[in-house]
């Protein structure tokens, strides 16, 4: 993605390093407008779509700013704070010389910045309360660094490369990595809702805002729920609504994108929506139903069988390596989105945020139960025992496997409660939603601009404050619903493939029967019915099918460069491959980890400098209207 990148110098006898190398790193798809500026110990840049032609850059005699993301308080719009183009970026320069860092208190959305105080001669860099515009830091050779993307800092080629194993482990685990670490020792990201101070050779890392739970829950009624939701929801995508700009929405058959079309459909009925996905999927039809009923446009696009073979590198670029290759689904989307759109608007962070992992088991547990229940509610996503000792060697597979419990065990530990539910949602919006869901969220950025209504801090509280009867099997979003969008209510939801409006006793017992009778009967014409069958997904994942250019799988994961850390064992991994091609064992869900993994050895860490996929312009993505 593009975004922010810069250097300090510890010592004026220090010279600052050019930026170029660094800002073509972060300079591809449609994100090639450059700003930057140098003077002193400081050089700073940022890279950006330039949608309306903004800039990002604001500079006086005290201090330059450089902005990345969006604010939605103040409300800056085009066409006020003097019609400067870069409002956002003088909007920060001006609270901070007013409040210093206090500064925070005043301002909300989806952003990243860096501040050179010219007159302290120190560098402030911050991202949003939800971390949803990642910075990266290091220190190397007399220089601190900082870069939107991982990639950014890899520019140099004299940088270390000494591979984070637990960050690797927490990847092949749990397919993304916790904490604030990188696939690097000697890169972190900045925390989320946190402010790193930069001064004289020494930085300082201060949080100034975290999710706040109430300690009692009043009794209300369901209506005063209902109404807070909408209420909160509403108000963000009016917040968001800038003049001017075009907007769109990718849109599945699922709870948050529905929400955000039935409120796009009435304060900017001339967005377009947007689905990709196979003809008999379930999304592609309820999107289709739902866009008839809102009157949105949607454009439903089939698609390529060999989209993830083609663009798998160009993936794996974008996000530095720290995703698992099955989550890339949406990728190609993005960039027909943005032939039509301005914005492309989010859903994500709905299920995190209003219960879709709270039910009848989990909203009874204490914190101290949290890492077990994980442990089993994951058991069929992680790599068996056997097959990490075959990938790995049995010593290391052991160990792979200990670190990544290890950094599940201390991200739950960060909560700030002791009520088990509401440590697992803090665990999903600060970890899980940030850094697994906003991932391929973060991928789109070179081509469209990206919202997240359901992000801002209104929703947010509106979601905090939800007792754990609101927020079983997502309750009170789903009644809310209901109560403000009855006809949309109506039409099936992929989690149940029923109406949102079904009982919480009714989700329960589909879900028992989806997997004691349903996985009985799958193989039948019983089985198919929506009443057992389990979603049919926008994505099938051709390119891991046995018949599907095993060439792929073997050209990255059985290259030198994929064994260039010596983290696999070259003789089961490829004996893992050739059983999963030969028919052997089914491997399909543990392959996009495995390929994250050796996808990044081979363009960041193997290379003395990133390696720059042939393409990653959207010349090659193959989508056919459906």
């Amino acid at each position: 993605m593009p975004g922010l990148c810069g250097f300090v110098s510890k010592m004026q006898t220090n010279p600052v390093p050019d930026l170029g190398a660094v800002l073509q790193m972060l300079s591809y798809g449609r994100a090639t407008v450059v700003e930057s500026y140098v003077e002193g110990l400081v050089g700073m840049g940022v890279v950006h779509l330039g949608t309306a032609e903004q800039h990002a850059l604001y500079a006086s005699s005290q201090a330059v700013v450089i902005f990345f993301g969006y604010l939605t308080k103040p409300h800056v719009s085009f066409e006020g704070y003097g019609a400067d183009p870069a409002a956002a970026a003088r909007c920060i320069h001006d609270l901070y010389l007013a409040h210093g860092i206090e500064m925070f208190e005043f301002i909300e959305g989806a952003f990243a910045f860096a501040l050179w105080d010219s007159w302290d001669q120190s560098l402030l860099l911050a991202t949003d309360p939800l971390g949803l515009r990642p910075v990266y830091y290091a220190e190397h050779d007399g220089l601190f660094r900082f870069a939107s993307e991982v990639k950014g800092i890899l520019a140099d080629p004299e940088f270390p490369r000494r591979p984070d194993r637990a960050a690797l482990a927490d990847l092949l685990t749990f397919s993304f990595v916790m904490g604030e670490k990188t696939f690097f020792q000697d890169i972190q990201l900045l925390p989320a809702g946190s402010f790193l101070c930069y001064c004289e050779g020494h930085f300082t890392i201060s949080r100034y805002g975290d999710l706040l739970y109430p300690e009692h829950y009043p009794s209300r009624p369901d209506g005063w729920y209902d109404e807070l939701i909408y209420t909160a929801l509403q108000s963000s995508v009016e917040r968001m609504i800038r003049p001017g700009l075009t907007y769109g929405l990718s849109l599945s058959g699922g709870l948050d994108s529905r929400w955000i079309a039935a409120i796009l459909a009435q304060v900017q009925p001339e967005s377009q929506t947007f689905t990709l996905g196979t003809l008999d999927s379930d999304d592609v039809r309820i999107a289709k139903t739902v866009t008839d009923q809102i009157g949105l446009v949607n454009h439903q696009w089939v698609q390529s069988p060999s989209f993830a073979v083609e663009l798998a590198e160009v993936y794996a670029y974008s996000i530095d390596g720290m995703d698992d290759l099955l989550h890339m689904d949406e990728f190609p989307l993005s960039v027909r989105v943005g032939d039509y759109v301005d914005v492309s608007v989010g859903g994500f962070l709905g299920d995190g945020l209003f219960g879709y992992e709270i039910n009848p088991i989990s909203v009874c547990l204490r914190d101290c139960d949290v890492t077990a229940y994980r442990l089993w509610r994951t058991r069929e996503s992680r790599m068996p025992r056997s097959l990490m000792a075959q990938l790995f060697g049995l010593e290391q597979g052991l160990e792979l496997e200990a670190l990544a419990r290890d950094s599940l065990r201390k991200s739950f530990a960060e909560a700030p409660s002791d009520r088990g539910f509401q440590v697992i949602q803090y665990f999903d919006l600060r970890q899980a939603e940030r850094r697994f869901a906003n991932v391929a969220q973060l991928a789109k950025l070179p081509y469209v601009d990206i919202y997240h209504p359901i992000a801002d801090n209104e929703v947010v509280a509106a979601g905090l404050a939800l007792p754990p009867s609101q927020l079983i099997f997502e309750r009170a979003y789903r009644r809310a619903m209901a109560a403000y969008f009855p006809e949309l209510a109506k039409i099936p939801w992929t989690f149940t493939l029923t109406p949102p409006t079904i009982s919480v006793l009714g989700i329960f017992l589909k879900k028992v029967t989806q997997l004691t009778l349903g996985h009985w009967l799958r193989k039948t014409r019983l089985g198919q019915s929506s009443l057992l069958r389990p979603r049919r997904y926008y994505i099938n994942y051709h390119f891991c099918n046995r018949d599907s250019q095993p060439s792929f799988l073997e050209e990255i994961l059985l290259s030198p460069e994929a064994n260039a850390m010596e983290l696999f064992d070259p003789v089961g991994l490829r004996n893992a491959v050739c059983d999963h091609l030969e028919g052997r064992r089914n491997l399909v869900d543990f392959l996009g980890r495995i390929l994250a993994v050796a996808l990044w050895s081979r363009l960041f860490y193997a290379p003395a400098t990133p390696v720059r996929p042939e393409s990653l312009e959207p010349v090659h993505w193959q989508t056919e209207a459906a």
